[in-house]
């Protein structure tokens, strides 16, 4: 048995190319490493908000994405867990799941908020958002090994099935109608610099009560960096450091 801290352990997961390692969050916010090879902790980093899931990236295994509780996710490689790779924002409200794709390009996250959105890997904003009228708050997701579909849980006792990419037919294409979408798609890429091309590729539909939500968290977001901007202005030089956000939500690291 390992132990690091007295507290409630709510997630495992094992590295999937260094099958003895293993990363362990708990209830008071600790994100640890295991070696079982050596029986030994690694590393413990405890956040300033708990985390509710992890997940490694399957093609680069020294990175591992956390889900917070703070509406965000962070992406930290495990050599250095004194800051965040990147910090990837949209949410609402809690996150409470994540999985990646068999590629390793993508993840998906499952939100309280009653959303499912997908994500670039190094990206900080999502490509995509999944919602139904009928979906209640979400609490599993889960990528297919195909990395064609997903599979999401929810408190309105479903699992929905969605397709990794929401205009891709399920049924065999022809090979004229293949090459259709492959030019519409090189198209895109090619005039993505375009106002207009990339005002329509980022856009997502997402509920009112979603849209209402982020517009308070902005604001509130706003208030905050105004005050800890006056906070820095009225006081002594070096007084109040300025700390980039990918430092801000780590507390300590331990070795």
């Amino acid at each position: 048995s390992f132990e690091w801290g007295a507290d409630t352990v709510t997630a495992v997961r094992f590295n999937p190319a260094q099958h003895s390692l293993l990363c362990c969050l708990s209830a008071d916010r600790g994100v640890t490493l295991y070696d079982v090879s050596s029986g030994s902790a690694l590393q413990k980093m405890t956040m300033q908000t708990r985390a509710n899931a992890c997940c490694w990236n399957p093609m680069e295994p020294m990175h591992l994405t956390l889900a917070s509780e703070d509406h965000d996710l962070y992406t930290f490689d495990m050599r250095r867990l004194s800051q965040a790779i990147c910090v990837h924002s949209g949410h609402v409200s809690a996150v409470l799941d994540l999985d990646y794709s068999p590629t390793g390009t993508q993840f998906v996250s499952a939100s309280y908020d009653k959303t499912l959105r997908l994500w670039n890997v190094g990206e900080q904003s999502c490509y995509n958002v999944y919602h139904t009228k009928r979906m209640q708050r979400l609490s599993c997701v889960q990528w297919s090994m195909d990395a064609a579909y997903l599979l999401s849980g929810s408190d309105d006792t479903n699992v929905r099935l969605w397709r990794a990419v929401a205009n891709e037919r399920g049924a065999p294409q022809l090979g004229r109608e293949q090459r259709k979408r492959e030019y519409a798609a090189a198209l895109v890429e090619k005039h993505q610099h375009l106002p207009e091309v990339r005002r329509i590729k980022a856009h997502t539909h997402l509920p009112k009560r979603v849209l209402k939500a982020a517009l308070v968290k902005k604001t509130v977001r706003g208030t905050q960096q105004k005050r800890e901007k006056n906070r820095r202005a009225h006081s002594a030089p070096g007084a109040v450091p300025k700390v980039q956000r990918k430092k801000k939500q780590v507390w300590s690291v331990q070795e």
